[in-house]
């Protein structure tokens, strides 16, 4: 893994955990249920993915889950700490290979990442969904009626909206600046294959000047010889 590669998801790691830790930017919009809470740390995670794939942005994702959970838990615990790795790991991992593989298709880079966020925001609500339906009840010692009566006027809409709002601001920001980072990681590469090519002309250089060095003393031993 590159220098350049682990700055990059260490300042995304670290712009997912400013945003998480601003309040003005945690948002609590159904009544009902005020343990679900919108925030934009999702953000840099989901745009470490459409840059680094998705392997880099799931372990952005661990690492601001584990530093969200333990610095500022608001409430969460264990049991955000999991749900945040579970949610957004579902959105990385789908819509994050799916991206992976299409994006240099002949499909327009907007029409790539819009199909690849759409995937992206299924994943996420089945991981969601399955979390709160399957655990949420044993974490809480809450019936499962209650939470599964919580689906549809809660639960399902929140997720929708928490996902497709980072999701597409991830998109935009990435499409934005999309050349500028292509040329930033793209100048190592150049680097390198400069310093190979020096290296290569530097190698035969030496190669000629140790053959020419070496035909006088075969003439030398021809002249011996006769």
């Amino acid at each position: 893994m590159s220098t350049k590669r682990i700055t990059g998801m260490a300042v995304m790691s670290a712009m997912s955990i400013i945003l998480v830790a601003i309040p003005f930017l945690r948002i609590q919009p159904f009544p009902i249920a005020p343990f679900l809470e919108y925030d934009a740390g999702d953000i840099p995670i989901m745009m470490a993915t459409f840059i680094y794939g998705p392997m880099a942005g799931m372990m952005v994702t661990v690492i601001v889950s584990l530093i969200q959970g333990l610095a500022f838990s608001f409430g969460g615990g264990a049991i955000g700490i999991l749900m945040h790795i579970i949610a957004t790991g579902a959105f990385v991992l789908t819509g994050g290979i799916l991206f992976r593989f299409i994006k240099d298709s002949k499909l327009p880079k907007i029409a790539s990442l819009s199909i690849s966020i759409v995937v992206g925001v299924i994943g996420w609500l089945i991981g969601s969904i399955s979390f709160n339906v399957l655990l949420t009840p044993i974490f809480m010692g809450v019936p499962r009626e209650g939470v599964i009566s919580l689906l549809l006027p809660a639960i399902l809409p929140f997720n929708i909206m928490k996902s497709g709002i980072n999701g597409t601001i991830a998109g935009v920001l990435y499409m934005l600046l999309s050349k500028q980072i292509d040329k930033y990681l793209n100048s190592s590469i150049a680097i390198t294959d400069v310093e190979l090519s020096k290296f290569d002309s530097e190698t035969t250089d030496n190669e000629s000047v140790e053959t020419s060095d070496s035909d006088p003393v075969l003439n030398n031993q021809d002249l011996t010889d006769q």
